[in-house]
């Protein structure tokens, strides 16, 4: 029930989601509690998962901020050199 609900609603979790998660699972025939706990691990999920994003784009920023503080001190070719070696490093550069 979980992903059913997760599913339809991958964009976000406001109002209409929520109502829209609960009218379907009153489909599947589940209690008004088991809903609710459902709803609330739905809506637990989505902000576990924003905050995950939230931190890999603060984490590049650092990193793009740290190899433009390195190339400055070094030169461009001697920071390009290693980042190109590390996969995914290399878009930084």
């Amino acid at each position: 029930m979980l992903r059913l609900a997760a599913s339809d609603n991958a964009g976000g979790f406001g109002v209409s989601e929520v109502i829209g998660a609960g009218a379907r699972m009153m489909a599947a025939g589940p209690s008004m509690r088991q809903i609710q706990s459902v709803s609330l691990g739905v809506m637990a999920y989505k902000v576990t998962a924003y905050k995950v994003l939230a931190f890999k784009v603060l984490t590049y920023e650092v990193l793009a901020q740290v190899l433009a503080y390195a190339r400055e001190q070094v030169g461009a070719e001697a920071v390009a050199r290693p980042a190109v070696a590390i996969p995914r490093l290399w878009q930084f550069t």
